[in-house]
């Protein structure tokens, strides 16, 4: 059931950068592009350092045997 979720979590996210993307590439509008970009940077940044953070957790929790 947790698959689920998270494959949901993750095309909702990547539905969000494809989109702050198309806007930073065909905007007319250089401030409205700007602001795409950044939205991309921190979308990008944000999921990668959430998804290695709960790697790290998952694996030290492995570890520890608290994952069966």
């Amino acid at each position: 059931m947790w698959i689920w979720f998270a494959g949901g979590y993750a095309i909702f996210i990547t539905a969000l950068i494809d989109y702050a993307a198309h806007v930073a590439l065909s905007g007319a509008d250089t401030r409205r592009r700007a602001d795409a970009y950044r939205v991309v940077l921190k979308l990008v940044l944000t999921s990668g350092a959430g998804a290695a953070g709960l790697a790290a957790v998952a694996l030290r929790a492995y570890q520890l045997d608290l994952l069966a």
